[in-house]
C-alpha cells in the first residue's frame, strides 16, 4: 500500500471513529439522563419496540441458546412463521450476539444496539462526507452528528430494525457515484445488498431513492456521453439485480409472509390526490424547538430536524455559482420531490411500499434529511468565496420566515418561549457564517469553529429528543416474565399446551414470558387468524389480537391449560381454579382444554365462521 493511500486510510477511519464516538457519547449521555439500565430501571423501547420487538427478540434469543428451529413457531397467534418474522424484523447479522445473553437481559442488549446503531449512522455520515471533501476539518464529524441526531433517528430509534439499512445510506450514495465516474459497482452492490437484508422495508425505499440518485449523479456529471451514461446505467441495473438476488432468502419470505396478512390484502392505491399538509409546516419542521415525533394517529408529522443552519445553507446552495448548474437542479429536483411526497397521498403510498403507512408518519424522510446535509455541505466548502450580501439575504430569509411563523401564532403553543430559539439561533449562525466569510481567519479555523457550534447545537437537541421520548420501566414486565416462568414451572407440565397472561401490559407479553399463546401482536400476522379470532368474538383487528373474549369453550378447545392473571384474587376465574400465587400474579388451570390434536366429527369440514354473531358461529362449532 502506497503512503498516499495509506494516509487516506487512517482519515478515513479517523473520521469514521470520530463520528460514532461523538454520537454514542452523546446517545449515552441522554440514555443516563433517562435512567437506562444499569443507571436505572429504564428501557427506551418504547411503543412497537416493546409490545412487539421485544418479545420476538426474547424468542429468537430461547431458540438460538436452545437450538430450536428458527422457521416456526408456537408461542402466539397458534402458531406463526417465525422466518417470515425475522425476515421482518430480525434479519440484522448483529442480532446473532443474543446467543451471549440472558433471557432477561435482552431489552438491555436492545437499548445497547439502538445507542451502537445511531452511533454507526453517524460514523458512516462522517466518513462519507470525509471521502467527498478531506479537506474540510471537523466538519463532517459535525455533519455526521447532525445526521445521527436529528429529529429522524432520535423519534424512530425504537424501530431498530431499520437502523443497519439506514447506516448504509451514505455507502450507497458513494458506490452510486462511483459508478457514474465509470468506476466498479461493487460498493454500492454490497451495501444495497446489506440494506435489503436487515431490513426490506427500509430496502425498498432505498431502491427507489438509488434509481432516483443515479439519474441526478449521471445527468449531473460534466463531459459524460449518452454511451457512458448507458453503459453506466447498465451496470448500475447488474449490482441492482445482484444484490436483490443475494438477499432473496430474506426479501422472499417477508414476500409471502406479507402476503397473506390482512394490512397487506385490504390496501389499495389512493383513487383521489389529497395533500396532508402546506409548505410552510413541512419547513416548520426544521426548526430547533421541534421535538420527536414517535406516533401519529394522522398522515401529518415529519421528523426533518437536523440543525437550524441548514434553512440558510440550502439557500446559499440555490445561489452558489460554483456549484455546476446541472447538478444544482438534480439535487434541488430530488428535495423538491421529497417535500411534495411528504404532503402528496400518493407518492407517500409509493413511498411507504405501495401501503397506507400508519402511526409513523413519513418514515422515508432519512434520505431526504442526508441529501439535505449534502447539500448543505457542499455549500460550506465555497463559504470563503460568497458574496457577502448572498449570506445576508439567506440568512434575512430564514430568520424572517421563522419569525414570522412564530408572530403570527404557526408555531406550537406548548413550546411558547421556546418558539424565539430558532429565529435567534438563525441570527447567530448568520453571523458566524459572515465572520467567517469577511474575517481573516483561515479555511482551517472556521470549519472546526463552525464545526464546534453545529455539534453543540446537534448533541443538545439530540439529549433533548431523548429525554422527551423517555423511558419504560423495564422490572415491571421482567417481574411478569418471572411469575409466569415460576407458575407454570411448578406444575410440571411437559407436553404442549396454550397459556395467557391476562393483564396484557404488553402485547406479546405470554411470548415474552415463555408461554404459547393465542394472543399476538405481528404486522406479517396471517389474515386468516385475525379473521378466524375476530369471528369466534376475540379481540381482533389488522395485525393484532388479544384474550378480551375467549369464551370458556374456546379457552377447551384452543387448548388454553393456564390462564396467569394479575386481576384475579379468588378461587375461580374464566371458570378455571386457581392452583398458585407468585407476587402479584395468580394461576389458574382449565382441566378441559384440549391437546393441540384432537378428533371431531367430520362435518367439521363444513363449520362455516361466517354465519353468523361470534356466539352462534361457537354453537354451530359445538
Amino acid at each position: 500500500m502506497s503512503e498516499e493511500r495509506k494516509q487516506q486510510r487512517r482519515g478515513d477511519l479517523t473520521y469514521l471513529g470520530l463520528g460514532f464516538g461523538l454520537s454514542l457519547l452523546i446517545v449515552f449521555a441522554g440514555f443516563v439522563i433517562i435512567q437506562v439500565w444499569p443507571f436505572g430501571d429504564g428501557t427506551v423501547l418504547i411503543i412497537d419496540s416493546l409490545h412487539q420487538y421485544l418479545p420476538f427478540y426474547t424468542e429468537l434469543n430461547e431458540k438460538l441458546r436452545t437450538g430450536q428451529s428458527l422457521l416456526y413457531d408456537f408461542s402466539a397467534g397458534l402458531g406463526y412463521d417465525f422466518w417470515g418474522t425475522i425476515a421482518y424484523y430480525m434479519a440484522s447479522p448483529f442480532n446473532l450476539f443474543l446467543i451471549f445473553i440472558p433471557r432477561k437481559n435482552v431489552a438491555d442488549f436492545m437499548d445497547l444496539m439502538i445507542m451502537l446503531k445511531i452511533a454507526l449512522c453517524g460514523g458512516v455520515f462522517s466518513f462519507y462526507l470525509h471521502r467527498r471533501d478531506p479537506k474540510r476539518l471537523f466538519l463532517p464529524v459535525a455533519f455526521g452528528c447532525m445526521f445521527a441526531l436529528g429529529n429522524f433517528m432520535i423519534g424512530y430509534y425504537f424501530n431498530l430494525m431499520w437502523l443497519d439499512s439506514i447506516a448504509v445510506l451514505p455507502l450507497i450514495m458513494m458506490g452510486i457515484e462511483k459508478i457514474t465516474a465509470g468506476k466498479r459497482g461493487l460498493l454500492y452492490g454490497l451495501s444495497l445488498f446489506y440494506a435489503l437484508w436487515c431490513n426490506y422495508y427500509i430496502g425498498f425505499m432505498l431502491c427507489i431513492f438509488a434509481c432516483l440518485y443515479f439519474a441526478v449523479c449521471a445527468l449531473g456529471r460534466r463531459g459524460i456521453s449518452v454511451r457512458q451514461i448507458l453503459k453506466r446505467a447498465g451496470r448500475f441495473a447488474v449490482y441492482s439485480l445482484l444484490a436483490g438476488g443475494c438477499a432473496s432468502i430474506i426479501l422472499l419470505p417477508a414476500y409471502r409472509t406479507l402476503a397473506s396478512s390482512e394490512a397487506v390484502r385490504h390496501n389499495s392505491f389512493p383513487s383521489v390526490i389529497r395533500f396532508y399538509t402546506d409548505l410552510p409546516e413541512l419547513i416548520k419542521a426544521h426548526f430547533a424547538q421541534q421535538h420527536p415525533i414517535n406516533i401519529s394517529d394522522t398522515q401529518v408529522g415529519l421528523n426533518a430536524y437536523c440543525g437550524t443552519v441548514v434553512l440558510i445553507l440550502v439557500l446559499l446552495y440555490i445561489l452558489d455559482e460554483k456549484i455546476e448548474l446541472r447538478k444544482k437542479l438534480g439535487s434541488l429536483f430530488l428535495l423538491a420531490l421529497f417535500l411534495l411526497s411528504f404532503s402528496m397521498n400518493i407518492l407517500s403510498y409509493i413511498w411507504h411500499g405501495f401501503h397506507v403507512q400508519n402511526g409513523l408518519p413519513n418514515r422515508f424522510a432519512f434520505m431526504y434529511v442526508c441529501l439535505l446535509l449534502v447539500v448543505c455541505f457542499d455549500t460550506l466548502s465555497h463559504i470563503k468565496t460568497i458574496a457577502p450580501w448572498k449570506i445576508l439575504v439567506c440568512s434575512l430569509a430564514a430568520a424572517g420566515f421563522a419569525t414570522a411563523m412564530m408572530l403570527l401564532g404557526k408555531t406550537d403553543t406548548e413550546y411558547g418561549m421556546w418558539n424565539v430559539l430558532t429565529p435567534l439561533l438563525l441570527a447567530a449562525y448568520a453571523l458566524l457564517l459572515m465572520i467567517i466569510r469577511i474575517s481573516a481567519c483561515s479555511y482551517r479555523t472556521a470549519c472546526i469553529l463552525l464545526g464546534v457550534v453545529l455539534l453543540l447545537e446537534a448533541g443538545a437537541h439530540g439529549i433533548y429528543g431523548i429525554i422527551y421520548n423517555e423511558n419504560v420501566t423495564r422490572s415491571i414486565y421482567l417481574d411478569d416474565q418471572e411469575a409466569f416462568g415460576v407458575l407454570t414451572g411448578e406444575q410440571g407440565d411437559t407436553d404442549f399446551y396454550r397459556a395467557e397472561i391476562d393483564s396484557q401490559r404488553m402485547r406479546n407479553v405470554t411470548m415474552y414470558a415463555g408461554g404459547n399463546s393465542i394472543v399476538m401482536f405481528n404486522s406479517t400476522m396471517s389474515e386468516s387468524v385475525t379473521s378466524f379470532c375476530d369471528h369466534i368474538g376475540m379481540e381482533a383487528r389488522t395485525n393484532k389480537n388479544g384474550y378480551i373474549g375467549v369464551t370458556t369453550l374456546m379457552n377447551d378447545v384452543l387448548g388454553v391449560r393456564y390462564v396467569c392473571s394479575s386481576y384475579g384474587k379468588g378461587d375461580r376465574l374464566y371458570q378455571m381454579d386457581q392452583v398458585s400465587e407468585y407476587g402479584d400474579m395468580t394461576l389458574y388451570y382449565n382441566e378441559d382444554a384440549l391437546p393441540i390434536g384432537f378428533m371431531v366429527n367430520s362435518e367439521l369440514r363444513y363449520w362455516d365462521i361466517y354465519s353468523g354473531n361470534p356466539i352462534d358461529v361457537q354453537n354451530s362449532f359445538v
